[in-house]
């Protein structure tokens, strides 16, 4: 099972969902906005005492796993292979590619997929960086969904 993540918003405040009785309390957590590693909080939760572990995610941009095959190419509406999105947020994503491309950090390429609520995205990317098939990249725009996307 994958590890509960929490997420700080702008005020240094965080919710914490109890995964026992699924009420939420937001709490301050400015102690750790500086932090370099990870931070595993423990919750008591206020109304049913149940007492939990997570992390706190301190990224700017929530992030979510996703597993959608898509195309990716040099030029748009050619494609020239597939990619798999492994993940995705609003600023990039990490796609896994059919073929090493020997991409570098700073190359442009372009990708298209359907995210799960059936939105397609096509967006020009670049390169942060490469090792063999899996590829980390920012978008050149930032992702505008429609309302009621899944990031």
């Amino acid at each position: 099972m994958a590890e509960k993540k929490v997420f700080m918003d702008g005020d240094n405040k965080a919710f914490f969902i109890c995964p026992r009785c699924d009420k939420a309390q937001r709490q301050d957590v400015a102690a750790y906005r500086r932090h370099k590693r990870p931070v595993r909080i423990s919750f008591t939760c206020g109304h049913c005492g149940n007492t939990a572990s997570m992390v706190l995610e301190r990224r700017s941009h929530y992030r979510i796993e996703i597993r959608e095959s898509g195309a990716y190419g040099l030029a748009p509406d050619r494609p020239e292979g597939a990619i798999i999105v492994l993940d995705l947020s609003r600023t990039g994503v990490r796609v896994e590619l059919d073929r090493d491309m020997g991409f570098k950090a700073g190359d442009r390429f372009h990708i298209e997929f359907r995210l799960p609520g059936d939105d397609i995205i096509r967006k020009e990317v670049i390169v942060v960086n490469s090792a063999d098939r899996t590829v980390r990249a920012e978008f050149i725009k930032p992702l505008d969904l429609p309302p009621g996307a899944v990031v």
